[in-house]
């Protein structure tokens, strides 16, 4: 079985496929891309959220359980109860804050405000000069302006012990001497080093957190059991404090992160099925190409199951050398993305820093696993069409299309599978993914492939009727040779098909989603000028600054109105993280129609205001599911309180969700005393950079901050939009390169298989010219039957990216609005792509009879 396996391989398979170097590099590309793709996005979002968990972990050192507030810091009084606690070895109370460290570019970093002398018993900081690590640390403790800086930050930023460095925290920049520098390990690699470590007493007074702190790390004894020690600790401790692993900080992340990942998971896979589409083609091809040989290895005795066997190890070992070349070039590929992914993440979910990709052995396992799986589940049909021709029938041309069936059974399965996809459409999401929204995609895209070839044919029949005179006796042999073999050159249209419909959906998600934030920034951004922390706009998304800086914008002269903003993060008991956010209700009514998805802007936040009820955003309400009049439980420094849905507004600034309360009623359970952003509104007449002179003197040299108006905020608004959306379109055009190195792969297929038809024609007189346009039209019909078809297919899975799958992954309603003349031009690029795919296969077929004419010869 073995010999006889092998001998079939190097008669069927590894000999033809060195005479035919050129179409099995083509195939091997398309595949590697695939897998590149997919290698690319897990590589890239992978080692973000890696970066997060080692920032996490690295931070809590021998930490085993942590102690936090549940909606806000943590009281120091707790620290009293933890510390003595019988069972605790060591316990640690932590200020960990961000900040921006100042210099030619500023750069966001980690402040860790500890007790130096508590802290060893949970965390090795290790000087890089251990002389001098005596005396480091008691400057620290002794001198509230001393810090201990990463060495990996040092060395990037210049910094030498002794130096003095500035830091912007909130809207105020304070400096601090450099007592030591930090060995990159432990807690120094944090963030990729960026970290500063100080004493908790200076942290608290430079982040304005006198009596608070933000967890206490704790170690218990070896000998302690750890549920009965957890209870009994639970219980001692007031109802908003909570014990947690330091690893839930990064389950609650990753979570946060899973639709994000999932989505570009969800590309990267169809790029992978373009790709198995070329291994179809070329085993298809080879099988048709190899009937002499096939009819002599079967007249020679060898059984249906080792020919089957041997075209079956064809596709899977492309498949698996693919994969191989797709591994290092997906390692490629996302260190290019990397930036962009890093990027968005910190924009939306949570401020990460990577200094590179991290190796990924399950990514990488995958890969190596689905290329030659798809790989063979491609090859199957032809491997078994190959089996079941018997020899005689091999010998014939055109013997293997009559086998497989007739185009309109498959027309009729593709109807099915249509019908089946806009029954899984109505499906619900399962554990925040959108399962049925993925399984009707595929559907989709499975109806369109089956559809293909009899759409094919049909194209074949209809456009040399209707362009004879253009495309002339050219045109109908080119259409005849398709009619002859629609399940073979279909999969070329097939793969293009789905590249389209990636294009045409995604762009129309793009664009869609664009034009409605757009709409959405323009309804919502009233305010003449947005005052923030410099901090903030530095990129220290937690950045806030007093009440007393919103008293002094007020009194600025060609002031009229004000409207502050505070945003804090809140874990639910569930597990998820909501916005909960204060602003002015009667300020917001008077200025801003809020898109409520019911009811007046103005009557609704009135009623909010007067009555203590909550407004959250269609996000949180299709996450929570509740509707307006639901009652919301939220943990608060308080306690546990309830708020009433008093109205669902539309918002696309995170899919966190946010639920939005009254100064009056925030106040009442949350610390209202600092604000993230003010919006201004001046009064009419005044000059909008005399105004801003006038808040930058009535706030004074005190409050650093930055002053942006409407339209630079949204500019930045949309920048970060296009920003997020980046990767996605790399995704298309690759996926699109791989659909068009299928039809080149093709055509070359063909012209090698209709190599003595082509010489006939030659020799009947048909001129290089005119074999040159044949092959060339018979590419033009590929296209525009697989541009057809990827254009429909795009346009039922743009809906369903719209209303369905985005729905379902993020919770907002996107306005479908197509971006048609961009979209036009990528069809329009992609169909002249195709044709010109096509040029070098003519080129070939042109000097066919040249090749004949010295093979004859010799």
């Amino acid at each position: 079985m073995r010999r006889g396996l092998a001998a079939a391989f190097g008669a069927l398979v590894v000999a033809p496929l060195r005479r035919e170097r050129l179409r099995s590099l083509l195939t091997l590309v398309g595949v590697a891309l695939g897998i590149a793709v997919l290698v690319a996005v897990r590589l890239a979002s992978g080692s973000a959220l890696r970066s997060f968990r080692d920032t996490v972990l690295g931070v809590a050192g021998r930490t085993e359980y942590e102690v936090r507030g549940v909606a806000g810091p943590l009281p120091e009084s707790v620290y009293r109860t933890v510390a003595t606690f019988p069972g605790i070895a060591a316990a640690a109370p932590l200020l960990e804050r961000g900040a921006v460290l100042r210099g030619e570019t500023n750069e966001g970093v980690t402040v860790l405000g500890v007790d130096l002398l508590a802290d060893a018993g949970v965390r090795d900081y290790g000087l890089s000069d251990d002389a001098a690590a005596g005396p480091a640390v008691l400057q620290a403790l002794t001198h509230r302006d001393s810090v201990l800086v990463a060495e990996k930050l040092a060395t990037r930023r210049g910094i030498r012990e002794g130096d003095a460095i500035r830091i912007l925290v909130d809207d105020r920049e304070r400096t601090l001497r450099v007592a030591g520098l930090l060995r990159f390990d432990g807690p120094a690699r944090a963030l990729d080093g960026s970290l500063l470590v100080l004493d908790v007493g200076a942290a608290q007074e430079i982040f304005g957190a006198a009596g608070v702190l933000d967890r206490i790390d704790i170690v218990l004894r070896p000998d302690v059991p750890r549920d009965a020690f957890l209870a009994e600790l639970r219980a001692s401790l007031p109802a908003n404090v909570e014990v947690a692993p330091p690893a839930a900080r990064g389950d609650a992340v990753e979570r946060l992160l899973r639709a994000y990942r999932v989505n570009l998971a969800a590309l990267g896979f169809l790029a992978v099925i373009v790709g198995a589409f070329l291994v179809y083609n070329s085993v298809s091809v080879s099988v048709a190409r190899r009937r002499p040989a096939i009819a002599t290895v079967r007249a020679l005795g060898l059984s249906r199951r080792i020919v089957a066997a041997a075209f079956l190890a064809e596709g899977t070992a492309i498949g698996a050398l693919g994969s191989v070349l797709g591994v290092g070039l997906g390692w490629v590929l996302a260190r290019g993305i990397l930036g962009t992914v890093t990027r968005t993440i910190g924009y939306h979910y949570v401020r990460t820093r990577v200094s590179g990709i991290a190796f990924d052995g399950e990514s990488v396992a995958v890969a190596l696993l689905l290329g030659p799986l798809l790989a063979a589940a491609a090859s199957l049909v032809p491997a078994i069409d190959a089996a079941r021709v018997p020899p005689s029938r091999a010998l014939r041309r055109g013997a293997l299309e009559v086998a497989r069936g007739g185009t309109g059974v498959l027309a009729a399965i593709g109807v099915l599978l249509l019908g089946l996809a806009a029954l899984a459409a109505r499906g619900p999401a399962i554990g925040g993914i959108p399962v049925s929204g993925y399984a009707s995609a595929m559907l989709v895209i499975s109806g369109a492939v089956l559809l293909a070839p009899g759409f094919l044919v049909l194209v074949s029949r209809i456009v040399p009727l209707l362009a004879s005179p253009i495309l002339g006796a050219e045109g109908d042999v080119a259409a005849a040779g398709i009619r002859a073999a629609p399940g073979r050159t279909a999969v070329a249209a097939c793969g293009l098909l789905v590249g389209l419909a990636m294009t045409v959906s995604v762009g129309t998600l793009v664009g869609s989603f664009r034009v409605t934030v757009d709409r959405w920034i323009e309804q919502t951004v009233k305010a003449d000028l947005w005052v923030s922390p410099l901090a903030r706009a530095s990129g220290q998304r937690g950045a806030t600054m007093g009440r007393d800086a919103v008293d002094a914008i007020r009194r600025a002269p060609g002031v009229a109105d004000v409207d502050p903003f505070l945003e804090l993060s809140v874990e639910l008991p569930s597990g998820g993280i909501v916005s909960v956010s204060s602003g002015d209700f009667a300020a917001t009514a008077r200025h801003v129609e809020i898109p409520f998805l019911r009811g007046d802007s103005h009557a609704t936040l009135e009623r909010a205001a007067r009555e203590g009820l909550s407004i959250v955003s269609e996000v949180l309400a299709n996450r929570l599911r509740v509707r307006e009049g639901d009652v919301l439980e939220l943990p608060t420094p308080k306690g546990p309180a309830t708020f009433v849905v008093g109205g669902i507004f539309r918002d696309f600034s995170t899919d966190q969700g946010f639920l939005v309360l009254d100064d009056a009623t925030f106040a009442k359970w949350f610390d209202a005393s600092r604000v993230t952003s003010v919006g201004v509104y001046v009064a009419p007449g005044v000059d909008l950079a005399d105004a801003r002179d006038a808040i930058a003197r009535a706030l004074g040299p005190e409050h650093l901050v930055s002053m942006r108006t409407s339209r630079e905020l949204r500019d930045e608004g949309l920048r970060v939009f296009d920003e997020t959306f980046r990767v996605p379109a790399v995704l298309e055009i690759i996926a699109i390169v791989i659909a068009v190195l299928g039809v080149a792969n093709t055509l070359l297929e063909l012209v090698l298989d209709r190599r003595a038809e082509i010489v006939t024609l030659r020799f009947l007189g048909l001129s290089r010219r005119r074999v040159a346009r044949m092959l060339l039209f018979e590419a033009g019909l590929l296209g525009l039957a697989g541009t057809v078809l990827g254009v429909a297919s795009g346009a039922a899975l743009s809906w369903l990216l719209v209303n369905v799958i985005n729905r379902q992954s993020f919770g907002w309603t996107i306005d479908l609005e197509p971006p048609y003349p961009r979209l036009a031009a990528s069809v329009a690029l992609v169909f002249v792509a195709t044709i010109a795919s096509a040029l070098y296969p003519a080129r070939e077929a042109a000097r066919l009879d040249l090749r004949f004419e010295r093979e004859t010869a010799g």
